[in-house]
């Protein structure tokens, strides 16, 4: 006989126990006009249920036209990998196109005549941060298998600083 209980990580098992209330919850804080919190740490054992609950709170942010939802990868240098991920979306790529925003030092287009390449991937992320919000548009970061890394403290640190200066976006 199969347990419906054993798990597969990261998928939701035959017998789910949802959280509906923290997910609405945290559905309903990052949809409000000011958020009372921009960041939500889902902790719990291993096999709880955290990434099944990540991924439905970024599912129905998806739905949502007004939504980014990027998913980062926590091995992976952070900043790097939102940028490739905010310029390689159509909308976002001819924003930047239309703003005469060369990324070209990160690899991440082409250079724009008689404007000079944006060189610190901190300045990168603003601009990319403020096109975002020009456009009307949220943006939701999540990160599974968040441990203490490098790669980690430096997103931490730059995100506080976004945090203050810009603030479309959630994680």
């Amino acid at each position: 006989m199969n347990d419906p209980f054993t798990l597969s990580f990261g998928k939701k098992p035959l017998q789910y126990i949802s959280r509906i209330s923290q997910t609405n919850q945290i559905l309903e804080t990052f949809r409000s006009d000011v958020p009372s919190t921009q960041i939500f740490m889902i902790t719990g054992v291993r096999g709880s249920g955290k990434t099944v609950m990540m991924t439905s709170i970024a599912s129905e942010l998806k739905k949502d036209d007004s939504w980014i939802v990027i998913e980062l990868n926590p091995a992976r240098d952070l900043l790097q990998s939102l940028a490739a991920k905010i310029y390689s979306l159509p909308d976002m790529h001819t924003r930047f196109l239309n703003a005469r925003l060369d990324f070209s030092a990160f690899s991440l287009g082409v250079s724009v005549e008689n404007t000079a390449p944006v060189t610190d991937i901190e300045n990168v992320l603003e601009l990319m941060l403020e096109q975002i919000k020009k456009s009307g548009k949220r943006l939701l970061v999540t990160v599974d298998e968040v441990t203490p890394s490098e790669y980690i403290r430096i997103f931490a640190s730059s995100f506080q600083i976004f945090f203050v200066r810009i603030s479309p976006f959630s994680c």
